[in-house]
């Protein structure tokens, strides 16, 4: 190479001198007749490079000449078989999809190949195949290409080359093998093939016409013949018998699907071609139909693996790529396929639920793998369909259809809904501020139902999937800190945490996830309800086969035996954590705070608390009395939720938090806010407790009004009439009160009395709780309108 010498010219004169010298050693009989291992590895090697010779000599004397390209330029297209035209088409729409389609193709260098490359590609090493010292069946030398991939697909595009030229060159091919000794290894062979084909550029394709006199089929077709001969003398049965299996091997396994199906389409030519031959040379002993069948079949796959391929393009389907293998083997999730679909129509449930339907009820649906998508209008239709990201069910074979349309035996909503909800929290992962995915993915979940046990089951896993994955380790981090939860983004979620709507909106989200987890807390193990889920296709034509989801078999393997205590309690925080922005009590108030968030958490019982303790009770009182702050108008019931979820979490009679708060309420003088609730609530109240605080409050507010009112001189005459030990009592407990709670309000923001007719409303509504007459509600109405009497007066 380095003398730059390009043909085997020097190596022959090296072959023949090496020649000369063992004729001369071999003249002499002791050394002939010794045995000497050396002269026999001479006698291979020289045996070896002139087979090298010999079959470089026949590529390189046709590359020097000048051949005519096998033009399809010119030939009747009508006489392509369909296969070949669809194959074809498939090539034009996966550019259209894709773009290039030959980016991560090996070039062919233009020049010629040089025989130092092609000396280093070849070796006597067969790599597993036929016998290790380097001699065919007949005993002769074997030149087999070398395991480097790339040298050997470099050498492969010199040595098929004659097949992309005219019919009377592409013999030269299969010279090249006959000389290299391999011309009888058809497994071999035909993986050369496969590697060449796969190889060939887009504008090499479609200068090929692809028919049955083309060279790149004739090669195949006679192969084919050969093969199909060697079977009738061996008498072996034709059923289950794939012919140019390794090719169909191939086919199976590719990434490259346009050019597998090509391939593919090909061979079913060359097959069809040559058993239909023999069919009527044999009077039907070989089957042509049978024959075929094992490549119509791989062609059905490789529709349905394009159409998936093209259609969601630039979507993340996984790190394997899609091949039929794969598919078959169950490592993909059709059911996945057909969420990420329907998502990129709509992430409405409503929307989503009726294109299902009218997709059940289509009668035009088809399934690409089967027999009825070998109409042209109809994998025309699957092409389009590849193309234009039309979402809706077509009401004729000129419209495209969504993925759901031509796979319709997996049109199972409930399934569907599971992977659209997964898709969508996992989106929201990526895109942690925009809630409204995780909102939708709950959504979605709401169509699974709980009416059978194997659904609720199904509704349980996927819950706890989103829960564990991208909901628990934000509440963990919160409470514990960033440095516990690796798979956060402290610069990414931290500042989300302090954002009240988006933090408000995410308790919320995470108490509805809980609330289904408890609804779904029975279920029965994924393994009990097995007959459920498997339920088969009755179609064998239906592929990718119903087989058990990849996705669902990982979520049972992840679930866990939910603990009902252990959910209410982490409902119960998420409530505290709702509901007061200070934690610093929390420790105190939950058992087994640490477990807390933890992967196990859901499965591990917390003991139930009934009665509260100090730290709780506290913790109580400050999120009631911060949530009657801030309240506004009517009383936000939701709110009043958390806050009676969160006391009876603890041990706490809803009526005692009710009573609670309403008091609250009352203390900051905001009667009005919580008219409707009292009424809506009185009989669950705690009497006692409401009139004895009750009491205090209305206490404090004449002792206000009392002390002001005295200052007015015009007032005196009618204040003169109170009892004045009723007065002195009054000043008393509003003295007491004011020292135990001194938040009590008796004067609004603006200044003025806490209006006494709501006082005198709140003194009425006691008098009617009690089942006793008591005293002091009585002199206290009595003051109550006196009062009253001195601010009409003063007004007036």
């Amino acid at each position: 190479e380095n003398m730059g010498v390009e043909d085997s010219s020097f190596h022959v004169e090296v072959i023949s001198h090496a020649r000369e010298q063992l004729k001369v050693a071999m003249s002499d009989e002791i050394i002939a007749s010794s045995n000497n291992p050396l002269l026999e590895e001479l006698r291979s090697k020289i045996e070896f490079h002139s087979k090298l010779i010999e079959s470089y000599d026949i590529l390189h004397r046709f590359e020097i000449g000048c051949f005519s390209d096998n033009d399809c330029e010119g030939v009747d297209t009508n006489l392509r078989s369909t296969w070949i035209t669809e194959a074809l088409s498939w090539i034009e729409t996966a550019v259209e999809v894709r773009g290039c389609i030959d980016a991560d193709l090996l070039r062919k260098d233009n020049s010629n190949l040089s025989f130092s490359v092609f000396a280093k590609g070849l070796t006597i090493l067969q790599d597993g195949w036929g016998s290790s010292s380097g001699r065919n069946n007949d005993g002769n030398p074997a030149l087999y290409l070398c395991d480097s991939t790339r040298d050997r697909k470099n050498i492969l595009l010199h040595i098929f080359q004659p097949l992309t030229k005219d019919i009377f060159v592409f013999k030269t091919t299969q010279q090249i093998f006959e000389k290299m000794g391999i011309h009888k290894d058809h497994d071999r062979l035909l993986q050369y093939y496969g590697e060449w084909f796969i190889s060939l550029p887009k504008a090499i394709i479609e200068k090929e016409c692809l028919g049955i006199w083309n060279p790149t089929v004739r090669w195949l077709h006679d192969i084919v013949q050969q093969s199909v001969e060697i079977m009738l003398r061996n008498k072996k049965e034709e059923k289950g018998t794939i012919l140019l299996l390794p090719l169909h091997q191939f086919c199976v396994e590719a990434v490259d699907l346009p050019r597998a199906f090509l391939l593919a389409s090909v061979c079913r030519e060359a097959i069809q071609a040559a058993t239909k031959q023999l069919e009527d040379k044999t009077y039907g002993k070989v089957s042509c139909e049978s024959l075929v069948k094992p490549w119509e079949e791989l062609l059905r796959k490789l529709r349905v693996c394009l159409l998936i391929s093209l259609r969601l393009h630039n979507k993340a389907l996984g790190t394997l790529p899609i091949t039929v293998s794969n598919v078959d083997n169950g490592l993909f999730s059709v059911y996945e396929w057909i969420a990420r679909d329907l998502l990129s129509f709509s992430h409405n449930q409503i929307e989503i639920a009726a294109l299902e339907l009218a997709i059940a009820s289509s009668p035009i649906a088809f399934c690409p793998s089967s027999a009825s998508g070998d109409q042209t209008s109809r994998w025309k239709m699957v092409q389009k369909s590849c193309k234009v990201q039309a979402l809706c069910c077509p009401k004729d074979e000129d419209q495209p259809g969504p993925l759901l349309f031509f796979l319709k035996h997996y049109s199972n909503s409930r399934k569907l809904a599971a992977h659209r909800a997964l898709l969508l929290a996992k989106n929201w992962g990526r895109e942690p501020e925009s809630l409204e995915l995780l909102r939708d993915a709950l959504s979605s979940l709401q169509n699974i139902g709980r009416d059978e046990q194997y659904y609720s089951f199904l509704l349980a896993t996927t819950l706890l999937e989103i829960w564990q994955i991208h909901i628990r380790p934000i509440y963990r981090a919160l409470l514990f800190g960033f440095d516990e939860v690796h798979e956060l983004c402290e610069e990414v979620i931290a500042p989300l945490c302090i954002d009240p709507i988006w933090f408000q909106n995410l308790n919320k989200l995470s108490m509805k996830i809980i609330a289904l987890l408890l609804s779904t807390a029975d279920s029965e193990t994924y393994e009990e309800l097995d007959e459920v889920s498997t339920k088969k296709s009755e179609d064998s034509t239906l592929w990718p086969r119903l087989v058990e989801d990849i996705t669902i078999e990982g979520l049972t393997r992840r679930a866990m035996t939910l603990d009902a205590t252990s959910l209410e309690a982490h409902n119960a925080i998420i409530c505290a954590i709702k509901l007061n922005d200070d934690l610093s009590l929390l420790p105190m108030c939950v058992n087994s705070f640490d477990t807390l968030f933890l992967r196990q958490a859901f499965s591990m019982p917390f003991s139930r608390t009934y009665t509260a303790n100090e730290y709780q009770l506290t913790f109580m009182e400050i999120v009631t009395r911060r949530q009657g702050e801030v309240a506004e108008g009517t009383v936000n019931r939701e709110h009043l939720d958390d806050i009676v979820l969160l006391g009876r979490n603890w041990g706490m009679d809803k009526g005692h938090v009710l009573t609670q708060f309403l008091l609250v309420m009352y203390e900051l003088g905001k009667d009005d806010h919580v008219e409707d609730l009292f009424n809506s609530v009185t009989r669950l109240l705690d009497v006692d407790m409401f009139l004895d605080h009750g009491i205090a409050i209305v206490c404090v507010r004449l002792s206000t009004a009392l002390s002001i009112l005295k200052k007015a001189k015009q007032c005196r005459g009618i204040l003169a009439m109170l009892d004045a030990d009723t007065c002195e009592w009054v000043r008393e407990q509003a003295r007491t009160t004011r020292a135990q709670k001194p938040d009590i309000v008796a004067i609004n923001e603006e200044g003025s009395l806490i209006s006494l007719d709501n006082t005198q409303a709140l003194i009425l509504r006691m008098k009617r709780m009690s089942s006793v007459n008591r005293i002091d509600a009585y002199a206290l109405s009595v003051m109550c309108e006196t009062l009253l009497k001195a601010v009409d007066y003063l007004e007036t």
